[in-house]
């Protein structure tokens, strides 16, 4: 993060991580820990952006409320999230019509004020 304005980025998207077998749950405090200890020590300005996992095996943060409970615990304004298409097929968000692609929305609306989508990655299927 200390390096985000000498490459001329404004912050990182990174994954939250595996559970290694204890649960998001048990899991949640550990990265919200490290999330912390990132953001304290980055450029002022600088963001870190949480991108959801794809679903398999044992990772964290594979539902938009997953992320929620980061942004809540957080609290930061540094903190944001960054939509890949991609994971919303892999786990089994439906994009193919209207009503679908409104319960996504309204699963990302859940997320705490304040936080907002830093960036879209949009993958051609």
């Amino acid at each position: 993060m200390e390096l985000a304005p000498d490459l001329g980025a404004i912050g990182f998207i990174f994954h939250p991580g595996i559970h290694g077998g204890v649960g998001y749950q048990a899991a949640l405090p550990r990265a919200e820990e490290v999330i912390e200890v990132v953001l304290d020590t980055a450029s002022e300005g600088a963001v870190l952006a949480m991108e959801y996992m794809d679903g398999s095996g044992q990772h964290i943060c594979m539902r938009f409320g997953e992320l929620g409970g980061i942004l809540e615990e957080v609290d930061c304004l540094g903190l944001k999230i960054m939509l890949d298409n991609q994971y919303f097929f892999d786990v089994s968000y439906d994009l193919t019509n209207r009503i679908a692609l409104q319960q996504v929305v309204d699963e990302l609306g859940a997320v705490p004020d304040g936080v907002y989508v830093l960036a879209v990655n949009a993958n051609i299927r």
